[in-house]
């Protein structure tokens, strides 16, 4: 049995590349990063399982200060729109820079001086080996992640049900109901390369709790809702914060909206 396992663009072959392979009976299965999965997955492919979640917060890297203690002006990478957006609303006096190197080269960049820090995925900086590196955990009232950031996805080809059934042991049924619920709403919201959205789902004994943010990549405009729901629709949940965080918007968020 053949596996393709995409960490991210830096780490091995990019998403299309392993779906691909799939695809064509190259491999058997593909682990990838939920947060990495296209918002609809391609024709002919299932999501067999969703691993044990790890970090699903926002990080901050520097060489010793918090968020709140770094000095007006400081040099801060970010790796995403919804991490500069976030970040203008907090600290609007920070040096925002829109870092388009790889992760570690970013953590060198604090190490050397080159940058004051750094915010960044805390799943990726563990996967990466710096969790040592990380000094804050931001709180994810204020910076939500990507929608699946911290899951493991394992995809199979749909009509593959006996492989599908050998490897649903590796299912988390908790981790499963908060990506399921975290994707509908982005695919529901669908935010345009204009919008800056983050999406966070926590799931408790009795219900799911559903978390979003979406803004203008300046920070502006920006709308944050949450909603409970039942666990046994996590999509359903998505689809009715969607529509909660449309009605909230503004005209200018709105018409950025697909």
């Amino acid at each position: 049995m053949d596996a393709a396992i995409t960490l991210d663009s830096q780490h091995g072959p990019d998403f299309p590349t392993t779906a691909r392979a799939l695809l064509t009976a190259d491999c058997d299965f593909v682990l990838a990063p939920a947060a990495a999965l296209p918002g609809t997955l391609p024709h002919g492919l299932h999501l067999a399982a969703v691993l044990a979640r790890r970090e699903t917060a926002e990080a901050l890297v520097s060489r010793g200060s918090a968020l709140a203690e770094l000095p007006a002006g400081a040099r801060v990478a970010v790796m995403a729109p919804r991490q500069r957006a976030q970040l203008l609303a907090y600290r609007a006096d920070l040096d925002i820079v829109a870092w388009v190197e790889p992760v570690h080269a970013a953590v060198a960049a604090v190490e050397a001086g080159g940058l004051d820090a750094l915010i960044a995925s805390a799943a990726e900086l563990e996967w990466l080996g710096c969790a040592e590196r990380v000094r804050e955990r931001l709180s994810p009232r204020a910076f939500v992640g990507a929608p699946g950031q911290g899951a493991v996805a394992l995809l199979v080809r749909a009509e593959d049900t006996a492989l599908e059934h050998l490897l649903a042991h590796l299912n988390e049924e908790d981790a499963r109901l908060e990506v399921e619920a975290e994707r509908a709403l982005a695919h529901a919201l669908s935010p345009g390369p204009g919008v800056a959205f983050g999406a966070l789902a926590r799931a408790h004994p009795g219900n799911l709790l559903l978390s979003a943010m979406v803004a203008l990549p300046n920070g502006t405009h920006l709308v944050w809702q949450s909603m409970p729901g039942h666990r046994d629709d996590p999509r359903g949940l998505g689809l009715r914060l969607a529509a909660l965080l449309r009605q909230a918007a503004d005209e200018e968020l709105t018409k950025r909206l697909l």
